[in-house]
């Protein structure tokens, strides 16, 4: 027997795999060991497991040496404790270390790539790979 989540009526279990209301319609399958639930039209409803705030937006042009995000311009939010990073034009290198990046030892972020970061943020270096790039940079809050 098992009750369905739902509408909460009791009814024998008929499947291995999966069970399905017959009152409601209802599905709750078992994949890989883990109970999905379902509606009806098998609709999925994703839930962040971490909310974000959004704080603001900022673009670095200047990256000729390494900068901070405060120092190429930015004004960082308080709040903020993550940020969507995305080079434009040429890649861009990062440290997030305390030491600065050069522009053949960091971490390549490559144009038109999306970094997502979360941690000290101003412990963040950047530094173009090659002349003319710029950093678009979103902050956030999370939660």
């Amino acid at each position: 027997m098992a009750t369905c989540l739902r509408c909460t009526r009791v009814q024998k279990l008929t499947a291995k795999k999966g069970f399905r209301c017959r009152f409601c319609g209802w599905m709750r399958t078992l994949f890989l060991g883990l109970f999905l639930l379902a509606t009806p039209h098998a609709r999925a409803q994703v839930t962040p497991v971490t909310p974000l705030t959004a704080l603001g937006y900022c673009q670095i042009t200047v990256l000729t040496s390494a900068v901070t995000l405060a120092g190429g311009g930015c004004t960082v939010p308080a709040l903020a404790n993550a940020v969507y990073l995305s080079p434009e034009t040429q890649a861009v290198r990062y440290r997030d270390d305390g030491t600065a990046p050069t522009a053949a030892i960091g971490m390549t972020i490559a144009s038109g790539a999306t970094l997502f970061y979360s941690g000290p943020i101003t412990n963040l270096q950047f530094i173009q790979a090659a002349a003319t790039a710029k950093l678009n940079v979103l902050f956030y809050q999370m939660r």
